[in-house]
């Protein structure tokens, strides 16, 4: 018949009272476990498996298979370890210190890892592996609320408790201070924060700086510089550079761009507003034409009175301030009807001679100066030499005289010893460019009356070129 073998076996009370010899194993009836001497520690070095538990289903090479729950300390398995229940785990148990264990285990087919007290409480889920989406999930101290999470069929990371994390790729949540993300150089040193403020602002901000370098608010308007002012009329997207500067257009109707200097746009209809007490001036672009308008100095966040300085029309017509109009055709002070009309300035001399004259030398030189129809005219006759003439002499200069009456356009000569009385005058005869000396009986003189000597005349007429 078969021989049974029995071990050292006993209470677990009585074991500790017994030191067993190296190799010789010792079992407990009442705990109904197992331990190996090594010939010095009382009670013996106690080989770790709960017997009553352990359910060895199959052991093949490289492989054990678990149904139930095993205990072991120092268990060495070379190949695959296959654990079968409904929900089946596998704690790391630290045995040097209180409560610091981990916890893998599989639940509906997810698989997570957690930790846990000695005592198999208090278990919070950090990480979780969903099987059938692939999402992944890492929890908060309590194990309750996903701090990090891959949505795999979305292709969304989220960091943070997200209210609105369905949207985008990436999604970041701030700190206290507004930051999300941090960006450093390689180095060291300089940095930039990128985030959302408590007004749901996004900002850049350089090196820790309270103030945003760039802040883009939730309107759609950006400040360099600056917190973008809060008023700005939603038809509108506004760039404010530092506090004053301010480029924005209008999303609706032929308006373009406007650049403008402490002022705002609140209504998108004409209603401005001073960011700041002082001056105020914009330029702007409006149904293809050009505006720039001043105001004086008012104070901040009250209404702007503009005055308009200047229009360019897409025709490059210019109007300026107190109806002053420039076009490729003049300048209309005043008006805008022909008799307002500014359409020529010139300046420019002449040579000619006084004809009916005849002399050894007979010249008449000159310059003049036209603004509009107003003529300024000075010149110098010089005759030496005369021999004779012919009818009235007369000196034709640039532009013919307005009006019919000889009189209207009168000169004064410097007379030297061309002509030989004083008692005389120069004029345009009627509307023409002739100038002709006359008596003052308003007759015309003949040439006899010049001689030779020097002739200076200085006057201003109308003309009607």
């Amino acid at each position: 018949m078969a021989n049974t073998i029995r071990l050292r076996r006993g209470l677990e009370a009585d074991r500790t009272t017994i030191t067993p010899a190296e190799g010789e194993m010792i079992y407990t009836t009442d705990t109904n476990s197992l331990y190996i001497g090594d010939g010095s520690t009382a009670g013996g070095v106690k080989f770790d498996f709960n017997l009553d538990d352990i359910d060895v289903d199959t052991i093949t090479a490289n492989q054990l298979d678990i149904n139930g729950t095993v205990t072991a300390y120092g268990l060495t398995v070379d190949g695959d370890i296959s654990v079968s229940d409904i929900s089946p785990s596998i704690a790391l148990m630290e045995t040097d210190v209180i409560d610091k264990n981990t916890f893998l285990s599989t639940s509906v087919g997810n698989f997570n890892i957690s930790t846990r007290s000695d005592a198999g409480s208090n278990t919070h889920t950090r990480f979780k592996l969903d099987h059938s989406t692939g999402d992944i999930s890492f929890y908060e101290d309590t194990g309750t609320t996903a701090k990090f999470f891959w949505n795999a069929s979305a292709e969304i990371l989220e960091i943070g408790t997200l209210e609105n994390a369905a949207v985008g790729r990436l999604a970041l949540k701030t700190d206290s201070n507004g930051r999300a993300l941090h960006i450093e150089e390689n180095s060291g040193g300089e940095s930039y924060q990128i985030g959302v403020n408590v007004n749901g602002d996004l900002g850049f901000y350089n090196s820790g700086s309270v103030d945003a370098s760039l802040l883009l608010d939730d309107s759609g308007n950006m400040g360099l510089g600056v917190t973008p002012e809060s008023d700005w009329t939603s038809n509108v997207k506004a760039l404010q550079l530092n506090t004053l500067t301010a480029v924005y257009g209008y999303s609706s109707g032929n308006k373009g761009g406007t650049f403008s200097n402490n002022s705002r746009d609140i209504s998108g209809s004409g209603d401005y507003k001073y960011i700041e007490t002082g001056e105020a001036s914009y330029y702007s672009q409006d149904n293809g034409m050009h505006y720039f308008g001043v105001a004086p100095s008012g104070t901040a966040d009250t209404a702007i009175s503009w005055t308009t300085a200047m229009i360019i029309d897409n025709s490059a017509k210019v109007t300026l301030a107190n109806d002053i109009d420039v076009s490729n055709g003049g300048i209309y002070l005043g008006g805008t009807g022909a008799a307002n009309l500014l359409d020529d300035y010139e300046e420019g001399t002449f040579s000619t001679s006084v004809l009916g004259i005849t002399a050894t030398t007979n010249t008449v030189t000159g310059e003049y100066v036209r603004i509009g129809r107003l003529v300024h005219v000075k010149g110098t006759a010089t005759i030496t030499g005369k021999t004779g003439g012919s009818g009235n002499p007369y000196i034709v200069l640039p532009f013919s005289a307005y009006g019919s009456d000889t009189h209207e356009s009168a000169a004064q000569p410097t007379f030297n010893s061309i002509v030989y009385s004083a008692d005389m005058y120069l004029a345009l005869y009627n509307s023409t460019a002739s100038l002709y000396a006359y008596s003052n009986a308003g007759a015309t003189q003949a040439h006899g009356a010049y001689t030779d000597g020097v002739l200076s005349f200085c006057f201003s007429y109308q003309t009607d070129d």
